[in-house]
């Protein structure tokens, strides 16, 4: 984001959207954009674990 700029993503996003749409109002639409996909990219990413596993991580019993 260049120099001047310092966010810190919290267990609350919405406090950075919000932040993020006031320091930069004309790019309110990117910003809804954005946190709609990173939200839709960690729910499918949870779903990853059940997939994306080693054998020996995996129970067969």
């Amino acid at each position: 984001m260049g120099n001047g700029h310092d966010y810190m993503l919290t267990d609350n996003p919405d406090e950075l959207k919000n932040q993020w749409q006031k320091e930069f109002p004309h790019e309110k639409e990117c910003i809804e954009r954005f946190f709609k996909d990173v939200r839709k990219l960690g729910k499918n990413m949870s779903k990853y674990g059940a997939i994306v596993r080693s054998t020996d991580t995996m129970n067969f019993t």
